[in-house]
């Protein structure tokens, strides 16, 4: 990265691999105006200054989730919708938009019939809530998720790149990155 001193860089990398490479070469080369990160990285920086105690828990959505059911198939549908919501920043709301997340990813219904699906569906909106307000822990879905729904604030950059970038979702694009160079 080349650029004028006074401009603080950021280089969004899509793994910690790639961030701990970046960051030798940066180190190497003297371009200390200029760092890698992850979102996640990013997005659980904002996180742990709104809530210092908070931890990680790689299992916080399924523990949420069986809560709700113990059916295999229901709890499979629920936890993958949650994620997809998050990641699309979607309310989990309108059963059209669900149905239009299950059949545009290709979600087994198993046994589950229509006739279940409202009753499902309605649980997302919910589960969504209960992931929010479970500010003691956060997995990785949260760590971008949480900056963006609750407008934390994010570490700013003068000039921001991203590696990998077409495989950014729409919470990490519209979200997190968005309030990146607020």
């Amino acid at each position: 990265v080349r650029g004028p001193k006074a401009l603080k860089i950021g280089i969004v990398a899509f793994n910690k691999h790639i961030e701990r490479e970046l960051n030798e070469r940066l180190q190497l080369r003297g371009e200390i105006h200029a760092r890698a990160l992850t979102l996640h990285k990013l997005g659980f920086a904002a996180v742990r200054q709104a809530f210092p105690t908070v931890c990680f828990m790689d299992d916080k959505l399924r523990a949420i989730v069986r809560t709700y059911t113990r059916n295999r198939s229901a709890f499979a549908l629920l936890t993958k919708l949650v994620r997809l919501c998050k990641c699309r920043m979607n309310d989990g709301t309108d059963p059209a938009s669900l149905d239009d997340l299950v059949a545009r990813h290709n979600i087994e219904l198993n046994e589950l019939d229509d006739g279940h699906k409202p009753a499902l569906f309605a649980q997302v909106p919910k589960i969504l809530r209960d992931c929010l307000n479970d500010n003691a822990a956060v997995d990785y879905d949260d760590m971008v998720w949480f900056p963006v729904v609750l407008g934390l604030r994010v570490e700013q950059f003068d000039l921001l790149l991203i590696d990998e970038g077409q495989d950014v979702n729409q919470s990490q694009l519209d979200g997190l990155l968005a309030q990146v160079g607020k």
